[in-house]
């Protein structure tokens, strides 16, 4: 059930969600160390899909599409997210309503959204949806942009063990420069909180144009000792590892192996207008890997296909940490058109 809010309530947040178009894509998850140390909380990517077909990542006009934000924290906090999906067509007529005046700096009062899932507001050109997982009705968008492509913009944030509040702007509330002008905030003693920014591709009745895409699938993960044969790797086969005291790049100690299997079909092919040549040309996907860990250290963070290897083997190793006890190694990949897939695995250090 949606959430009815007052008028004063509905333009602010209007207002707000301006600035996180001008903001929001600027704006960095995290620096890291190293991009496989998990120390805190971060934002893995989007999950967009097709509520009728979960593998289709390009719902269509009219559908019903669900988005679910995966992310890893090194505690076990509550996450809430807040997502704004924006139709840039309707978008600009949006904006000329409401109660602030033409060419007024409008005042945005701390209202607090997202405290339950089920908050949810509607305008024309304009979703704000509530939770980790959501869905919306797929809009009618602007036409197809150079490259022949249809899309929604996302924009969001997440908060791990806190609130989500609208940034207060006027008089003496400050004009939330410290997170770089984005209008959402994070608020407790103890949270968290990231912006983030999608592109949905909208695909056609037809299915026949470049944006219909499904998502990549890891099938499984396969571990074992560098050299050695590698083994499917699930709860009751979970892989085992002695400690290691050298945690120095150069170490000697025992590394696992640990590769990703995808499905048959994960690299898709597909037409797309070059905007050069004004022509369709077929490109393939290139998939992308990432790995991060809570303990030990990693040969990097990250695989990908290559023009000279379009096929790469998605695999890193692992030098476990200097005390035993059980790590966790999530994994994620994506294809470059939004499709996006993620797995979990657990690796035990005697």
């Amino acid at each position: 059930m949606k959430t009815r809010r007052s008028s004063r309530t509905r333009t602010a947040l209007v207002i707000a969600s301006m600035a996180v178009l001008a903001t929001a894509g600027a704006q960095s998850c995290a620096t890291f160390t190293e991009a496989w140390q998990l120390t805190d909380f971060r934002i893995l990517g989007v999950r967009a899909y097709a509520e009728s077909d979960p593998t289709r990542n390009s719902p269509r006009r009219g559908e019903t599409a669900v988005v679910e934000l995966s992310t890893a924290d090194v505690r076990d906090r509550n996450v809430r997210v807040a997502w704004l999906i924006v139709d840039s067509a309707a978008f600009g007529t949006t904006m000329t309503s409401g109660d602030a005046g033409a060419g007024s700096t409008p005042s945005l009062p701390a209202i607090s959204i997202c405290d339950t899932p089920d908050f949810a507001l509607d305008f024309p050109g304009l979703t704000l949806r509530c939770g980790t997982r959501s869905s919306f009705t797929v809009p009618s968008t602007g036409g197809p942009d150079a490259r022949g492509r249809e899309s929604l913009t996302i924009f969001g944030v997440a908060c791990a063990g806190g609130r989500i509040r609208v940034r207060p702007t006027g008089g003496d509330a400050g004009t939330g420069a410290s997170t770089g002008g984005v209008p959402f905030e994070c608020t407790g003693g103890e949270s968290r909180g990231w912006p983030f920014q999608y592109t949905m591709l909208v695909g056609s009745a037809a299915g026949n144009t470049g944006n219909d895409n499904r998502h990549p699938q890891i099938v499984g993960v396969r571990a074992g000792i560098m050299g050695g044969t590698l083994s499917p790797v699930t709860d009751a086969a979970i892989p085992r590892i002695q400690r290691c005291a050298d945690q120095s790049r150069m170490s000697q100690c025992t590394r696992l192996r640990v590769e990703v299997d995808f499905n048959e079909g994960a690299r898709e092919s597909y037409p797309e207008r070059d905007p050069n040549t004004n022509t369709i040309v077929m490109r393939d996907e290139r998939l992308v890997t990432g790995f991060i860990i809570t303990k030990g250290r990693l040969s990097g963070g990250f695989r990908t296909d290559s023009a000279a290897e379009p096929r790469s083997v998605m695999g890193n190793d692992f030098l476990p940490p200097t005390e035993p006890g059980d790590v966790r190694m999530v994994i994620y990949a994506t294809d470059g058109r939004g499709g996006f897939d993620t797995r979990e695995i657990t690796i035990r250090v005697d």
